[in-house]
Protein backbone atom coordinates (compact mmCIF):
# COMPACT_ATOMS: atom_id res chain seq x y z
CA UNK A 1 0.00 0.00 0.00
CA UNK A 2 1.12 3.53 -0.64
CA UNK A 3 0.03 7.16 -0.77
CA UNK A 4 -0.02 9.23 -3.93
CA UNK A 5 -1.65 12.34 -5.35
CA UNK A 6 -4.81 11.85 -7.37
CA UNK A 7 -6.00 13.87 -10.37
CA UNK A 8 -7.31 16.67 -8.15
CA UNK A 9 -4.00 17.04 -6.33
CA UNK A 10 -5.19 15.37 -3.12
CA UNK A 11 -3.18 12.78 -1.21
CA UNK A 12 -4.85 9.37 -1.28
CA UNK A 13 -3.98 5.78 -0.49
CA UNK A 14 -3.81 2.98 -3.04
CA UNK A 15 -3.91 -0.71 -2.16
CA UNK A 16 -1.60 -3.30 -3.66
CA UNK A 17 -3.14 -6.33 -1.93
CA UNK A 18 -6.44 -8.16 -1.48
CA UNK A 19 -8.13 -6.44 1.46
CA UNK A 20 -10.98 -8.98 1.46
CA UNK A 21 -8.61 -11.36 3.25
CA UNK A 22 -8.62 -9.02 6.25
CA UNK A 23 -11.01 -9.25 9.17
CA UNK A 24 -13.38 -6.39 9.80
CA UNK A 25 -14.01 -5.00 13.27
CA UNK A 26 -17.42 -6.69 13.13
CA UNK A 27 -15.62 -10.05 12.72
CA UNK A 28 -13.53 -9.28 15.80
CA UNK A 29 -16.37 -7.83 17.89
CA UNK A 30 -19.54 -9.44 16.51
CA UNK A 31 -23.10 -8.43 17.31
CA UNK A 32 -24.12 -9.71 20.73
CA UNK A 33 -26.90 -8.22 22.90
CA UNK A 34 -25.22 -9.54 26.06
CA UNK A 35 -22.09 -7.53 25.32
CA UNK A 36 -24.03 -4.34 24.62
CA UNK A 37 -26.12 -4.74 27.77
CA UNK A 38 -23.03 -5.14 29.96
CA UNK A 39 -21.01 -2.23 28.56
CA UNK A 40 -23.63 0.33 27.51
CA UNK A 41 -25.24 1.49 30.75
CA UNK A 42 -27.14 4.79 30.82
CA UNK A 43 -26.59 7.35 33.55
CA UNK A 44 -29.52 8.25 35.76
CA UNK A 45 -29.94 11.73 34.22
CA UNK A 46 -29.63 10.53 30.61
CA UNK A 47 -32.54 11.38 28.27
CA UNK A 48 -35.21 8.75 27.81
CA UNK A 49 -34.95 6.51 24.79
CA UNK A 50 -32.71 3.82 23.41
CA UNK A 51 -28.98 4.33 23.78
CA UNK A 52 -28.24 3.35 20.19
CA UNK A 53 -30.61 6.02 18.90
CA UNK A 54 -28.85 8.70 20.95
CA UNK A 55 -25.59 8.03 19.11
CA UNK A 56 -26.95 7.09 15.68
CA UNK A 57 -26.09 3.37 15.78
CA UNK A 58 -28.31 0.63 14.37
CA UNK A 59 -27.73 -1.69 17.36
CA UNK A 60 -25.90 -1.80 20.70
CA UNK A 61 -22.99 -3.83 19.37
CA UNK A 62 -22.55 -1.34 16.53
CA UNK A 63 -22.30 1.43 19.13
CA UNK A 64 -19.60 -0.54 20.98
CA UNK A 65 -17.57 -0.72 17.76
CA UNK A 66 -18.22 2.97 17.06
CA UNK A 67 -16.93 4.06 20.48
CA UNK A 68 -13.82 1.88 20.16
CA UNK A 69 -13.06 3.21 16.66
CA UNK A 70 -13.50 6.78 17.92
CA UNK A 71 -10.97 6.11 20.67
CA UNK A 72 -8.50 4.55 18.23
CA UNK A 73 -8.84 7.53 15.88
CA UNK A 74 -7.91 9.98 18.64
CA UNK A 75 -4.91 7.85 19.64
CA UNK A 76 -3.61 7.66 16.06
CA UNK A 77 -4.09 11.40 15.53
CA UNK A 78 -1.89 12.16 18.53
CA UNK A 79 0.76 9.68 17.34
CA UNK A 80 0.63 11.25 13.86
CA UNK A 81 0.98 14.74 15.33
CA UNK A 82 4.18 13.63 17.05
CA UNK A 83 2.85 13.96 20.60
CA UNK A 84 3.40 10.43 21.93
CA UNK A 85 3.51 6.69 21.51
CA UNK A 86 0.58 4.59 22.72
CA UNK A 87 0.95 1.68 25.11
CA UNK A 88 -1.63 -0.97 24.23
CA UNK A 89 -3.75 -2.08 27.23
CA UNK A 90 -2.50 -5.51 28.28
CA UNK A 91 -1.86 -7.59 31.39
CA UNK A 92 1.50 -8.70 30.01
CA UNK A 93 4.70 -7.35 31.56
CA UNK A 94 5.98 -6.17 28.17
CA UNK A 95 3.08 -4.51 26.39
CA UNK A 96 2.45 -3.85 22.69
CA UNK A 97 2.71 -0.24 21.61
CA UNK A 98 1.95 2.04 18.65
CA UNK A 99 4.66 4.45 17.52
CA UNK A 100 5.75 6.53 14.55
CA UNK A 101 8.35 4.64 12.57
CA UNK A 102 9.75 5.33 9.11
CA UNK A 103 10.27 3.61 5.79
CA UNK A 104 13.66 2.04 5.09
CA UNK A 105 16.26 4.06 3.17
CA UNK A 106 15.95 1.66 0.24
CA UNK A 107 12.17 2.17 0.07
CA UNK A 108 12.51 5.95 0.32
CA UNK A 109 15.05 6.06 -2.53
CA UNK A 110 12.90 3.83 -4.72
CA UNK A 111 9.74 5.85 -4.08
CA UNK A 112 11.57 9.16 -4.56
CA UNK A 113 12.76 8.06 -8.01
CA UNK A 114 9.19 7.26 -9.09
CA UNK A 115 7.92 10.61 -7.82
CA UNK A 116 5.55 9.07 -5.27
CA UNK A 117 7.05 11.09 -2.41
CA UNK A 118 6.44 14.52 -3.90
CA UNK A 119 4.35 15.41 -0.86
CA UNK A 120 7.43 15.04 1.39
CA UNK A 121 10.18 17.62 1.94
CA UNK A 122 12.85 14.95 2.21
CA UNK A 123 15.64 17.32 3.18
CA UNK A 124 13.58 18.76 6.06
CA UNK A 125 12.67 15.34 7.44
CA UNK A 126 16.20 13.92 6.96
CA UNK A 127 14.81 11.43 4.42
CA UNK A 128 12.71 9.76 7.13
CA UNK A 129 9.23 9.22 5.69
CA UNK A 130 6.77 8.53 8.55
CA UNK A 131 4.70 5.40 8.93
CA UNK A 132 2.61 4.39 11.94
CA UNK A 133 3.63 0.97 13.27
CA UNK A 134 2.72 -1.49 16.00
CA UNK A 135 5.25 -3.59 17.92
CA UNK A 136 4.05 -6.60 19.90
CA UNK A 137 6.43 -5.84 22.77
CA UNK A 138 9.85 -4.39 23.45
CA UNK A 139 11.31 -7.90 23.64
CA UNK A 140 9.33 -9.40 20.76
CA UNK A 141 11.22 -10.61 17.68
CA UNK A 142 8.06 -10.64 15.56
CA UNK A 143 7.90 -8.34 12.55
CA UNK A 144 6.35 -4.92 13.05
CA UNK A 145 2.81 -4.32 11.84
CA UNK A 146 1.92 -1.24 9.82
CA UNK A 147 -1.14 0.87 10.60
CA UNK A 148 -2.50 2.54 7.49
CA UNK A 149 -4.85 5.47 7.98
CA UNK A 150 -6.80 7.86 5.78
CA UNK A 151 -5.13 10.99 4.44
CA UNK A 152 -7.01 13.06 7.05
CA UNK A 153 -4.84 11.46 9.74
CA UNK A 154 -1.67 10.79 7.73
CA UNK A 155 -1.43 14.45 6.71
CA UNK A 156 -0.73 15.32 10.36
CA UNK A 157 2.38 13.13 10.18
CA UNK A 158 3.41 14.60 6.81
CA UNK A 159 3.12 18.18 8.11
CA UNK A 160 5.03 17.32 11.30
CA UNK A 161 7.86 15.67 9.36
CA UNK A 162 8.02 18.40 6.71
CA UNK A 163 8.47 20.97 9.46
CA UNK A 164 11.59 19.13 10.54
CA UNK A 165 10.13 18.15 13.92
CA UNK A 166 10.83 14.87 15.69
CA UNK A 167 8.11 12.46 16.77
CA UNK A 168 7.82 12.10 20.53
CA UNK A 169 8.46 8.74 22.19
CA UNK A 170 6.65 9.73 25.38
CA UNK A 171 4.33 6.81 26.23
CA UNK A 172 0.64 7.39 26.87
CA UNK A 173 -1.86 4.83 28.10
CA UNK A 174 -5.59 4.42 27.64
CA UNK A 175 -6.42 6.46 30.75
CA UNK A 176 -5.11 9.58 29.00
CA UNK A 177 -7.89 9.34 26.39
CA UNK A 178 -10.77 8.34 28.65
CA UNK A 179 -11.90 11.92 29.49
CA UNK A 180 -12.47 12.58 25.77
CA UNK A 181 -14.54 9.39 25.40
CA UNK A 182 -16.48 10.07 28.61
CA UNK A 183 -17.29 13.57 27.39
CA UNK A 184 -18.36 12.54 23.89
CA UNK A 185 -20.54 9.68 25.19
CA UNK A 186 -21.63 11.49 28.33
CA UNK A 187 -24.95 9.65 28.67
CA UNK A 188 -23.14 6.38 29.41
CA UNK A 189 -21.65 5.32 32.73
CA UNK A 190 -17.88 5.68 32.79
CA UNK A 191 -16.71 2.48 34.46
CA UNK A 192 -18.50 0.14 31.97
CA UNK A 193 -17.12 2.29 29.12
CA UNK A 194 -13.58 1.84 30.40
CA UNK A 195 -14.05 -1.93 30.70
CA UNK A 196 -15.54 -1.97 27.21
CA UNK A 197 -12.51 -0.26 25.66
CA UNK A 198 -10.10 -2.63 27.42
CA UNK A 199 -12.18 -5.55 26.18
CA UNK A 200 -12.10 -4.27 22.59
CA UNK A 201 -8.32 -3.71 22.66
CA UNK A 202 -7.85 -7.24 24.02
CA UNK A 203 -10.01 -8.79 21.30
CA UNK A 204 -8.15 -6.95 18.53
CA UNK A 205 -4.75 -7.99 19.91
CA UNK A 206 -5.84 -11.64 20.24
CA UNK A 207 -6.48 -11.76 16.49
CA UNK A 208 -3.36 -9.80 15.56
CA UNK A 209 -1.19 -12.24 17.51
CA UNK A 210 -2.59 -15.03 15.35
CA UNK A 211 -1.44 -13.41 12.14
CA UNK A 212 -4.67 -11.66 11.20
CA UNK A 213 -5.04 -8.23 9.63
CA UNK A 214 -7.94 -5.96 10.53
CA UNK A 215 -9.75 -3.42 8.40
CA UNK A 216 -11.70 -0.78 10.37
CA UNK A 217 -14.43 0.86 8.31
CA UNK A 218 -15.68 4.17 9.63
CA UNK A 219 -18.16 6.81 8.52
CA UNK A 220 -16.41 9.50 10.55
CA UNK A 221 -14.34 12.29 9.02
CA UNK A 222 -11.15 10.39 9.87
CA UNK A 223 -12.01 7.42 7.66
CA UNK A 224 -10.56 3.93 7.65
CA UNK A 225 -7.82 2.24 9.67
CA UNK A 226 -5.97 -0.91 8.54
CA UNK A 227 -3.63 -2.91 10.73
CA UNK A 228 -1.53 -4.70 8.18
CA UNK A 229 1.36 -7.16 7.96
CA UNK A 230 4.38 -6.23 5.82
CA UNK A 231 4.44 -9.22 3.49
CA UNK A 232 5.15 -7.55 0.14
CA UNK A 233 4.33 -9.61 -2.93
CA UNK A 234 3.70 -12.67 -0.72
CA UNK A 235 0.82 -10.94 1.05
CA UNK A 236 -2.13 -12.63 -0.62
CA UNK A 237 -0.51 -16.08 -0.56
CA UNK A 238 0.27 -15.89 3.16
CA UNK A 239 -3.04 -14.33 4.17
CA UNK A 240 -5.04 -16.98 2.30
CA UNK A 241 -3.33 -19.56 4.51
CA UNK A 242 -4.18 -17.51 7.61
CA UNK A 243 -7.82 -17.30 6.47
CA UNK A 244 -8.01 -21.05 5.84
CA UNK A 245 -6.51 -21.74 9.27
CA UNK A 246 -9.07 -19.39 10.84
CA UNK A 247 -11.95 -21.18 9.12
CA UNK A 248 -10.65 -24.59 10.21
CA UNK A 249 -10.13 -23.38 13.80
CA UNK A 250 -13.67 -22.04 14.04
CA UNK A 251 -15.10 -25.20 12.46
CA UNK A 252 -13.35 -27.34 15.06
CA UNK A 253 -14.71 -25.21 17.89
CA UNK A 254 -11.32 -23.74 18.75
CA UNK A 255 -12.14 -20.13 17.96
CA UNK A 256 -12.06 -17.22 20.39
CA UNK A 257 -13.95 -17.90 23.63
CA UNK A 258 -15.21 -14.50 24.71
CA UNK A 259 -15.69 -13.54 28.34
CA UNK A 260 -17.10 -10.03 28.31
CA UNK A 261 -15.22 -7.58 30.45
CA UNK A 262 -12.59 -10.21 31.34
CA UNK A 263 -10.80 -10.84 28.05
CA UNK A 264 -7.04 -10.48 28.14
CA UNK A 265 -4.44 -10.35 25.41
Amino acid sequence: MRYKYNSTGELEMTSLCDTTLMLTLKDVIPNNPKMAKEFLVKKEFAPKGKIREMYNAHCGSSLVRKIFTECLHIILIEVAMGKCTFTWPSKAQYKPYIFMGSYSDFTVKRKAKTGSLNYMKLFNCDYKVPRIQLKFSERSSRALLSIYVSKNIYNYAVDHANNGEHFSKVPRELDHYLPYIFDKFSNLKEEPLKRMLKFCFAEVMWHLRRGEEINFFSKSDYGFIRIHRNLGILHDKVMKKVKNFRIARNKNGKGRKIKYGKASS
